[in-house]
């Protein structure tokens, strides 16, 4: 039997990961539902690497559709330039 293994990342590990300040980690967590800490004591925080990577990947996929929204609509030649401004 083959056990898993849960991997913890610190607040430096994240601001690290995406070269961010800590201030802009906690911001996620309000505004861009951003995976919430783990609290083992009250100086020991971490987050779940596996919640952290799965936020990434959706990030990741809305940023792609996004821009695949953006790209259809430019090449829309029936939408007036002039309408989005």
């Amino acid at each position: 039997m083959t056990q898993t293994v849960t991997r913890y990342l610190t607040l430096d590990d994240l601001c690290n990961r995406f070269q961010v300040s800590t201030r802009t980690i906690y911001k996620w967590m309000e505004d861009l539902n951003f995976p919430t800490s783990m609290k083992f004591t009250s100086v020991c925080v971490r987050w779940s690497l596996t919640e952290v990577e799965e936020w990434e990947t959706q990030r990741i996929e809305l940023q792609r559709l996004a821009s695949e929204s953006n790209s259809c609509d430019d090449s829309n030649p029936s939408k007036s330039k002039s309408a989005h401004i």
